[in-house]
């Protein structure tokens, strides 16, 4: 979870990120220091307690509002990133405003796991779809 500010790309995943603003081994010092359980956990417990979510990206505005998300495969860059900001900024403002969703055709989902693909292949933690061997 972050507070938002300015339009910045802190909350885009680092694969967005240009090639040259990246993390060598991203997250390799943060595994490494023992004070990042401690880190990840208030975070995830402010979340969950205080927003009401946990588990998606987590956006709070100046205002105090809190928006999660957004979901977008894959994720847009430059003017079409900017614009997504923009709007993401427009939907905070609008009070009482919950969710907006669009339905998911079936090329839609083929497309989003494709895009996820490379993720769920590539983790190496146990789940139903990547039993312990």
């Amino acid at each position: 979870m972050r507070t938002a500010g300015a339009p910045t790309t802190w909350w885009w995943p680092a694969s967005c990120w240009p090639r040259s603003a990246r993390p060598r081994r991203p997250g390799t010092r943060a595994l490494a220091d023992p004070t990042t359980h401690d880190e990840v956990r208030a975070d995830h417990d402010h979340a969950a307690v205080q927003l009401g979510g946990f588990g998606v990206p987590i956006i709070v505005f100046p205002s105090g509002r809190a928006v999660y998300g957004p979901v977008v495969v894959p994720a847009p860059s430059g003017d079409d990133a900017l614009a997504l900001w923009d709007l993401t900024e427009a939907y905070a403002r609008i009070e009482g405003l919950y969710e907006l969703k669009t339905p998911k055709t079936q090329h839609d989902l083929r497309a989003i796991a494709t895009a996820f693909q490379p993720y769920l292949s590539a983790r190496e933690w146990q789940t139903i779809e990547n039993p312990a061997p």
